[in-house]
Parts: structure tokens; C-alpha cells; sequence
């Protein structure tokens, strides 16, 4: 199976909003990372947002095995990652670590050369022998720090080694942490900000209880390092590609955190630069490319309606995992490959290539680009519906904002795509503005074929068999299922599974379709919430293309009653209602006789509509009912006007 950017390392959040850390857990476990709601002992990494909390002070001092990000540090990576990004650099969890005076402003005092620097173990390595106010400048620019000669009341610190002046005393007035220079030294070897109480100016200066941990674990990070750059020189030049645009599917997150600047931890980078580069030399890099592994073995592929540049990386998946690719159309094959976002214009792709191989293309099996990604992702060779070309892939008319929770793997990307392929909006996030929420239904499935059995009765048993988070992550996922669920109730959002998507596209298959037809959303094949809201309130609500869809029918053959329609009843006419006696002239009595007139008329009108289909009945009864109610009040108007007169 294709690793993940973040798989197996864990993480933490100290000090995140909220939403902000619902978000960034989902897209972890997305990523193939953990995310854990407490300090746990296999955290590798916590995710900062404000330095003055329990977790972040206990981590800068007694955990050597972790490190410190951004909270828009796994964002990041999960956008590249979705947008099928191939720079590893890009992928790297450690290019993207919290700068070590990131986020503060550092005012720097009255400071005395400080001569001795390495007089103590753990600062032997430290890049200057001595600092003044100056390094100490250039040091906190180049960790992310600001720095300014007056202090204000924003200030974070104060860096001095005296403790007089106007600056001190003011420091001491606001309140603002007064520290020595070491401070910054021991902050930049640390890889992270120092607590300020351990700096104080008549304190002992160390703020850090692990350190010959931190340079051991650090001396073990580089070792393994190095050997595993060495094997990946070679093995990238002996071994092709399995990445597929869009889709990273085997991404390397073994790269270790940047080393300190330090020369005691340095010394050997150089050798081993002149390692690699004797190994290419030396041809170990060269010869015929090997296949990584015989997924596709027995298989060939015709590649139809790729640009040559994503043909080319087809190409080198297929041939480095056991299969071949025909180059002319005269060959014998056994898949023709195009690609998904054709939906259903691939046929005319391949006519374009006019066929003529001694096995007729009828009997080759056409998939997408999505087989080639599934079966690399499952490590064996699938067949389901998700491969096949879609035909119903059309664009809706309306951008309806779509968000999905539960999935995850390749289900989850290729989830995402479909969406924005039918032309809606996808949105990673919930809030009351949006129109759908999918879920993967197979996260409660204990409960709901129990209690909803229908939903797992439909015809794309294939499409609802979508895995769910595994181990420690899956109460992530459920408890993040539920409350989403929840949420969506209160705005009124309709719930769905993913069989919805497919429903709509097989709907929209017929030739004669133009833009996607979207299924009533009361089905209980795919439905678990419709709020009230979404039943129509007018006959205008009806006038939709109902094609027949094929859950209808498959309700009927499981004995599954499919939802009615009902339309609303017209208002009931009064027909016995009696009026006063009109008193006038004998123009008054007329009124009176006209009016007795068109009232059993309209009631005739009424009884003559039996072959009238239902919707336009009620319609006429509408307006039947307000002609006479018209009627009615004109006729009031003019008896008060003659008996005036």
C-alpha cells in the first residue's frame, strides 16, 4: 500500500481554535498522521498556537523527541498533497517547523559581551564563542524573531544583563518578561522558544532538563538519514515512478528535521555528499529500470485522451509495476485507459482512434486513470465501479456546497474530485450555508442496518464499501461523523451516503441528457436526514424532470416502498355558504342573478375536470376558488354602492 506524507507520526495542538483543530485532525488521519486530543508518550510533533501553556513549557523541557509546527503547517500539506504535488520538499512534515522566535517581539537592552558562551556541555557546539547586541540581533532575525531597540507595552521581552534603566524598570511596571542573552542561544540549540521564567536574570540559565537526549536522539536522526538518502539515490535511479498526477500515491516522509548549524553535529555532512556522488559515478545509478512490483502483470493498456505528459507518467506506473503500454492501435491489449473527467464523451475518444487491433476494443475493459490508482493504493488489481468510466458525469446547473466526513484513502480523494466534477462545490469544512453533507455510512454500520437497512439495498453495493479510519484513529473519525451530523440537523442540511453521487449520475446517463439530473433527496436508499424544509410547497416544486431512477425500481423488486409524492390538497369551497339579501333597485337584483350564475358555473367548471391530470386540477382549483371569492367581494362593493344610492 502507497505511503502517506504523515503515516505513522502523531500529533498534538496546544492552544488551537477549535474549528481550526477539528479541521487539521481531519485532514491528518487524511494524511495517514494521529491526532491526539492529550500529550501522549508517541507525540512527534505539537501544534502550536501560543507558546504559554502547560503542554508547550513541558515539552521545552522535557520532551527531546518532540518538535513544534504552525497550525497552518498540515494544511498546507494536505492542499498539496489533494493537488497531486510531487516535490517531497513540498510533502516534508520537518520544512515545515515553527521558527524559533516566530510570532514575537524582542526588545533588546543595555548587554555586555557575553565572552564565554560555551563554557557550559550543551552549548560547546553553538555557532558564535561570543555574542553582543548586535549577533544577538541577527540571530533572533534569522529564527523568525522581530527585534526593536524601545520597548513598548507590545513587547514579548526584554533581553539585557542589567537590571536598571528606564527600559527594565518600565519592563518591570508592564509586566513583560525581563531575560538574559542565553535565552537566545539556548532557544536557537533547542529548536524552540525557552520558557522566560527559567531566564530571569538571577536565574541559573537553563531551561532545559534532557539536554544530552536531545543531541543523542539527534545523532540517531542523522545516521538514519544517511542511510536512507543513500538507498533512495540509487533506488530513484534504478526504479521508475508511481505517482500519478493529482494523485500522490507513495510519498516519502522519512526525511529527518534540519540539522542546528552547529559544527560538532556537522562534521560528516560533506562526507557523505562525496559518498553519493562516488556511487553515481561509479554507474550504480545506471542500467534498466526493474519493476517495483507485478500488480499489473498479464495486463496491457491502450492509453486514449491523456496529454503526453500525463501519458508518459501512465506509462511508467504501468511498466514499474509489471505491465506494458501499446504504443500503436494495431496491438493486442487488454484495458483501454481514459480519462475520468471525460465521463461520457470517452467513447468519443476512442472512435477518434480508430481501432484496429486483431482483439476487437469491445472485448478490452475500458477504465480511468482511478484503476490505475486504486489498484496501486489496495496493492492488487480491482474491479468495481469506481475504475469504470462514468457516464453520468454531467454538470449540474446550479454549484450546490457539498462537504463529506468519514472517509478516507483514496476514497476520500477521489470523492472530493467527483464532487467538483458534477460541478458543485466542494467544501472541507461544514457551516450553515451548506446544501449537502455526505457520509460514509459504513462508519455506523452496525447501528444502521439495524435500524435503516434500506440504505445497504441499492444497486452500488461497490461504491458504499468505502473503508473507514483504522486503530486509534477511528473514534477521531466517528466522534467528528457525529457531530457534523448533528450539526447539519440544526442548520437543516440534508444527509446523504455516497450513493446519492452515483444515483444522480446514472439518472443523467441516457444520451438524450444534458446537464445532471439530482435525485430527490427523500430516498431512503441514500437518505438518513431531510429536514422539513426541502418538501415542496408549491405544484411549481413538481414541474422538475422526473426521470425514473433506477433506486425506484430496485426499491420495488426488494419490496422497498419508495417515497410518495403527495401533492398539496386545494382549499374546499364552501358551496353551501349562504349570503344576505341584497337590497336595492332592480339593477341590484340583476347583480344578484349574474352572480348565482357564475358561481354554479365555476362549480360546473369544476365537475368537468375529471380527465384533467392531478397537478393542473389543482392548479384550476386554485383558481376556481379565487374567481368566486373575487366574485364575492365585488358583489359586497356594489351592494353598499347601491344602497347608498
Amino acid at each position: 500500500m502507497a505511503k502517506k506524507p504523515l503515516e505513522g507520526l502523531s500529533f498534538c495542538c496546544t492552544s488551537i481554535p477549535i474549528k481550526l483543530r477539528e479541521e487539521i485532525a481531519h485532514k491528518l488521519v487524511s494524511l495517514g498522521g494521529i491526532h491526539y486530543g492529550d500529550l501522549m508518550s508517541d507525540v512527534n510533533y505539537l501544534i502550536v498556537g501560543d507558546r504559554k501553556t502547560e503542554k508547550y513549557t513541558y515539552c521545552i523541557r522535557k520532551r527531546y523527541d518532540i518538535k513544534f509546527l504552525n497550525g497552518d503547517a498540515v494544511p498546507k500539506i494536505y492542499d498539496y498533497w489533494l493537488n497531486g504535488e510531487e516535490d517531497e520538499k513540498l510533502l516534508n512534515i520537518n520544512n515545515y517547523l515553527l521558527p524559533v522566535f516566530d510570532n514575537l517581539n524582542i526588545c533588546i537592552s543595555r548587554t555586555d559581551t557575553i565572552s564565554d558562551v560555551r563554557n557550559t556541555e550543551h552549548r560547546r557546539g553553538f555557532e558564535h564563542s561570543s555574542i553582543d547586541a548586535n549577533v544577538l540581533s541577527d540571530l533572533i532575525r534569522n529564527h523568525g524573531g522581530k527585534v526593536t531597540d524601545y520597548l513598548t507595552a507590545s513587547n514579548s521581552c526584554i533581553i539585557t544583563t542589567e537590571g536598571s534603566g528606564k527600559r527594565y524598570s518600565k519592563a518591570i511596571e508592564w509586566n513583560i518578561p525581563v531575560v538574559h542573552p542565553l535565552w537566545v542561544v539556548d532557544s536557537i540549540i533547542r529548536h524552540g522558544a525557552m520558557s522566560f521564567s527559567d531566564y530571569t536574570l538571577d536565574s541559573n540559565h537553563n531551561g532545559c532538563d534532557i539536554w544530552n537526549e536531545i543531541f543523542q536522539y539527534r545523532k540517531r536522526e542523522r545516521t538514519s538519514l544517511r542511510k536512507t538518502d543513500k538507498s533512495e539515490l540509487v533506488s530513484k535511479a534504478v526504479k521508475k515512478d508511481n505517482k500519478i498526477w493529482h494523485e500522490i500515491m507513495d510519498k516519502n516522509s522519512s526525511n529527518g528535521p534540519p540539522i542546528s548549524r552547529v559544527s560538532e553535529w556537522d562534521e560528516d555532512v560533506g562526507e557523505e555528499e562525496d559518498e553519493e556522488e562516488e556511487e553515481v559515478q561509479n554507474g550504480k545509478a545506471s542500467g534498466k529500470p526493474e519493476a517495483d512490483s507485478v500488480i499489473f502483470n498479464g495486463l496491457e493498456f491502450y492509453i486514449v485522451g491523456f496529454t503526453p505528459k500525463e501519458k508518459s507518467l501512465l506509462s511508467k506506473v504501468i511498466d514499474s509495476n509489471g505491465g506494458k503500454v501499446s504504443l500503436r492501435n494495431d496491438e493486442a491489449f487488454t484495458h483501454i485507459l481514459v480519462p475520468v473527467n471525460f465521463g461520457p464523451k470517452y467513447m468519443e475518444e476512442i472512435a477518434k482512434e480508430n481501432i484496429i487491433s486483431n482483439k476487437s476494443y469491445e472485448e478490452c475493459e475500458i477504465v480511468t486513470e482511478w484503476f490505475i490508482e486504486r489498484c496501486l493504493f489496495y496493492n492488487k488489481v480491482l474491479d468495481d465501479l469506481w475504475c469504470n468510466p462514468l457516464k453520468g458525469l454531467r454538470p449540474c446547473s446550479r454549484k450546490f456546497r457539498v462537504c463529506i466526513t468519514g472517509f478516507t484513502g483514496i476514497e476520500m480523494l477521489h470523492i472530493e474530485k467527483l464532487i467538483t466534477y458534477l460541478g458543485f462545490e466542494f467544501c472541507s469544512t461544514l457551516t450553515r450555508n451548506r446544501d449537502l453533507l455526505i457520509i460514509n455510512i459504513n462508519l455506523f454500520r452496525q447501528q444502521l442496518e439495524k435500524n435503516a437497512p434500506q440504505l445497504y439495498k441499492g444497486a452500488f453495493n461497490d461504491i458504499l464499501a468505502c473503508p473507514v479510519y483504522q486503530e486509534g484513529s477511528s473514534s477521531v473519525s466517528s466522534v467528528s461523523a457525529k457531530n457534523k451530523i448533528t450539526a447539519a440537523k440544526k442548520w437543516s442540511i440534508p444527509v446523504v451516503s455516497i450513493a446519492y453521487l452515483w444515483e444522480a449520475m446514472h439518472v443523467s446517463s441516457p444520451d438524450d441528457v444534458s446537464e445532471l439530473v439530482v435525485p430527490d433527496i427523500d430516498n431512503s436508499l441514500w437518505c438518513l436526514y431531510a429536514p422539513k424544509n426541502i418538501k415542496p410547497n408549491t405544484l411549481l416544486d413538481y414541474t422538475v424532470n422526473r426521470t425514473t431512477s433506477l433506486s425506484h425500481s430496485i426499491a420495488e423488486s426488494d419490496n422497498v416502498a419508495a417515497p410518495k409524492i403527495q401533492l398539496p390538497s386545494p382549499r374546499k369551497l364552501d358551496r353551501k355558504r349562504k349570503y344576505g339579501r341584497l337590497r336595492g333597485s332592480a339593477a341590484s337584483e340583476s347583480l344578484q342573478t349574474k352572480f348565482q350564475k357564475l358561481q354554479e358555473q365555476d362549480e360546473g367548471n369544476l365537475n368537468d375536470m375529471s380527465n384533467v391530470e392531478d397537478d393542473q386540477l389543482t392548479q384550476i382549483r386554485y383558481q376556481d376558488a379565487n374567481s368566486v371569492k373575487n366574485s364575492e367581494e365585488l358583489l359586497k362593493k356594489l351592494s353598499k354602492s347601491d344602497g347608498k344610492s
